[in-house]
Parts: structure tokens; C-alpha cells; sequence
């Protein structure tokens, strides 16, 4: 009788102690970080950030899963944080391409927190560049003279910018699969703001042409801007134009 009472009574308290154990508990001290303003001076910008996750439970925080949401993002992390013990989650976003404006990157994580299984970690900033450009992709629209138009517009701190030449480059495929460059320079018009807006920046309003007689098919590409700013003396930008057949 005493036997069973004292193996009642030591799953009475097995019983509640794990009732009382707590588990894993994730706490991050900052799931989103801002990167503030970046100043780019280059065609690659790399923002690296450690968030710190600590566990707070009784019991190891395993980190079971991160994905990026593109590929510019890559992580490295701890996998397993002892309890009461803080671990690192390494975040590096490399932007290329860029025309300036805001950007989120942000990483999906799994756990196997009790509190919080899944966590949204992202980096965010403004980049500043010496010339935007609005909007980041140039598609031609075809007008009944034949001539393919575009318009975007440039805001730069520099009253004085000048646009040198425009071209469309692009690479046509042969019908031996052979690629060979195609560069076609660009009739434009540009037309500068009366005033700069609150950020200080002139606006420059800039119509694009391509003779539609050079070009007999679909082309993706990019349009070239050779300009006189110093630290932006050329600007990519991803485009194209459709030719019905």
C-alpha cells in the first residue's frame, strides 16, 4: 500500500512539474532594423545586420528554418540557443542595379518556440543616390509614326545636370544562336523642374525616342545614360519594346 502511494505521489509530481516547464521561449530584441539613409557611391550596396535572438524558456531553442525572400539576402545563424543563453542571426543584403529609394528585404524564420514559431526578420533602408530614376524599368510604347517613345524622370541635387547621350543596348540572338552586342543611339528632350523639391533635388523630365526602322523584333536590354555628373557619369536601367510580328 505504501509502494503505491509513493508511485502516485511521484507521478503526481512529474506531472506537475512538466506542466510548469516553460519550454523554449524566443525574444528577439529587434525584428526589424532600419538602415537608415546609405549614400551609394558604387553599383553594389552590401548591408550586413545581427539580430539577436536569446531564449528565455527552460529548454533549447532550436532554429529550424530561414529563408530570405530573394536572393540578395544571405544569412548565417546559431541553430541551437541553450536556455537562458543569447545566439546570432546574421542577415547580408547586397543590392545591385540601383536607382535610389526605399527597400525591405525581409528573411521568414521557423522555430520551435512555444511563445513564437515563426519570426519575420527584415532590413530596411534609403538609399541615396546622385541621380534617381523613375520609374527602374523602361518599356517603349509604339506611336503611329512608327517611333518607339518612353519618358522618365531624373531628380538629382545637381541644378546644373546634362544628359550627354542615351543608347539602347541589348544582345540579339542570330539564327546560328550566335550573340552579338546591338547599341542604338536614342534621340531624347529633357526638361528641368522651375524649383527643387523639399529634399533639394531638381527634377528632370527626359522623352526617350528609338527609330522603330533599326529594330525588327522584341529586344530586352537597357537604356544607357552618359550624363555630367561626377559621381554618376553613366546610369543603367533595364528595358525593352514588343514588335508585333
Amino acid at each position: 500500500m505504501k509502494k503505491e502511494i509513493l508511485l502516485i505521489t511521484l507521478l503526481f509530481l512529474n506531472t506537475l512539474a512538466a506542466k510548469k516547464s516553460l519550454g523554449p521561449i524566443v525574444a528577439v530584441d529587434l525584428e526589424k532594423y532600419d538602415a537608415g539613409e546609405i549614400k551609394v557611391t558604387s553599383d553594389t550596396v552590401v548591408i550586413k545586420h545581427i539580430f539577436k535572438i536569446k531564449n528565455t524558456g527552460d529548454s533549447v531553442l532550436v532554429i529550424q528554418d530561414a529563408r530570405p525572400g530573394c536572393g540578395c539576402t544571405v544569412v548565417k545563424y546559431d541553430t541551437l540557443i541553450p536556455s537562458g543563453k543569447e545566439g546570432n542571426f546574421n542577415a547580408e543584403v547586397t543590392l545591385s542595379g540601383i536607382h535610389g529609394g526605399t527597400f525591405t528585404k525581409c528573411i521568414n524564420v521557423t522555430t520551435n518556440a512555444k511563445n513564437k514559431r515563426f519570426l519575420q526578420l527584415c532590413v530596411n533602408g534609403n538609399l541615396k543616390v546622385p541621380i534617381s530614376v523613375t520609374p527602374g524599368y523602361v518599356q517603349f510604347t509604339i506611336l503611329k509614326s512608327g517611333i518607339l517613345q518612353s519618358s522618365i524622370l531624373l531628380n538629382s541635387e545637381k541644378e546644373d545636370l546634362k544628359i550627354l547621350d542615351i543608347y539602347f543596348y541589348s544582345k540579339i540572338i542570330s539564327k546560328t544562336q550566335n550573340k552579338k552586342d546591338s547599341l542604338i543611339r536614342c534621340s531624347f528632350k529633357t526638361e528641368r523642374s522651375r524649383e527643387a523639391n523639399e529634399n533639394k533635388e531638381w527634377s528632370y523630365h527626359v522623352n526617350i525616342n528609338i527609330n522603330n526602322k533599326e529594330i525588327k523584333e522584341t529586344r530586352y536590354g537597357h537604356i544607357i545614360i552618359r550624363t555630367n555628373h561626377p559621381d554618376a557619369p553613366s546610369i543603367k536601367i533595364p528595358s525593352m519594346f514588343f514588335i508585333k510580328p
